[in-house]
């Protein structure tokens, strides 16, 4: 496993055949491409996956503020919070158990009841617990970000782009294995064939 965002970013760097660096904050033109993008390519990774090791559950009240109309109650997602992956009313059912009618509308859910639970990925930014599978799929996403700049080769970031999307499908097999499979909501699959 990586110890440290330098080092998913030398990783990125190696193949992309960059002078490795010591600090994002180093005076190179690595450091300062690996400095703009890292925060971002991080945050699209994780939101590219139901993370097993970037995934909270959360219990939320309702805001005193309504919405104007459609739905009853406001709930205010937290700030670190990435994508929403599911909402029930109730803490008691299985994953993938849940009828809520519930929608998000910018930093907030939407739904009819007095409280809800949330299973969410969050920013997670501690990187030693970051998988091998998923620093694999970072420094891929970061090599594609500055291939261009670093290198000037459109052909090197299509190169990388192709690399990314090979971690990451190889990073959620490994990642989605863990853990009994949802429950499937016969009634959502009504009228399919």
């Amino acid at each position: 496993m990586a110890s440290s965002e330098v080092e998913i970013c030398n990783l990125a760097l190696s193949w992309l055949a960059g002078n490795l660096i010591t600090s994002l904050d180093d005076e190179t033109v690595e450091a300062k491409l690996c400095k703009a993008n890292y925060p971002l390519s991080r945050d699209a990774v994780l939101e590219a996956g139901a993370w097993t090791f970037a995934t909270k559950r959360y219990a939320l009240t309702p805001e005193v503020d309504e919405p104007a109309w459609g739905y009853g109650k406001r709930f205010t997602i937290p700030p670190e919070i990435i994508t929403v992956l599911e909402v029930t009313e109730s803490p008691t059912k299985p994953n993938g158990a849940n009828t809520l009618d519930w929608r998000r509308e910018g930093n907030y859910i939407v739904a009819n009841v007095d409280k809800v639970y949330v299973k969410a990925v969050f920013r997670e930014t501690q990187v030693p617990r970051y998988p091998p599978a998923f620093v694999q799929a970072l420094a891929a996403r970061i090599a594609a970000d500055i291939a261009i700049p670093l290198t000037e080769s459109r052909e090197m970031m299509q190169v990388m782009e192709a690399r990314y999307k090979d971690r990451l499908y190889q990073a959620l097999g490994t990642d989605g294995i863990q853990g009994k499979v949802d429950i499937a909501d016969a009634t959502k699959l009504t009228g399919f064939r």
